[in-house]
């Protein structure tokens, strides 16, 4: 959002007042947010499952758990439950292994978050391996 004065060059004395803030609307400005962006809710979380699928047996690489936090903030986001359950089995993999996944990826900064419950965000170091893979992660 950019607020501008009415006047360009002339903008008013003592900066933004209430009365300007009063006239802002929020929900203009999340509908273009909206617009512009996709969000998870927009975007198939499903996406990266083959992918994951394909990478599990090439090891624990930077590649893979990018691959595998994208497919887990995305589940997250679309507000699935049980989103470790799911990714263990695409991979054919049991829970515990698919947790230890979750913790390394945090532990490697792919993936914030912490122990306890199901949240996290992908990071700039895995927005970086996913580009560099010719991977798109819109929508996360």
């Amino acid at each position: 959002m950019t607020i501008e004065p009415e006047e360009p060059g002339n903008p008013p004395e003592g900066g933004i007042t209430s009365s300007v803030l009063r006239r802002i609307d929020p929900s203009e400005a999340l509908e273009r947010l909206r617009t512009n962006n996709p969000s998870a809710a927009e975007v198939d979380p499903s996406r990266f499952d083959d992918l994951l699928a394909a990478l599990v047996d090439d090891g624990v690489t930077d590649k893979f758990l990018a691959v595998f936090s994208a497919a887990y903030v995305s589940r997250l986001e679309a507000g699935e439950s049980g989103v470790a359950a799911t990714l263990a089995a695409i991979m054919n993999r049991s829970l515990p292994t698919a947790r230890g996944y979750i913790r390394e990826a945090r532990r490697r900064g792919l993936l914030t978050g912490g122990a306890g419950r199901a949240w996290g965000t992908i990071t700039d170091k895995t927005r970086k391996v996913l580009r560099e893979a010719g991977i798109n992660e819109t929508g996360i």
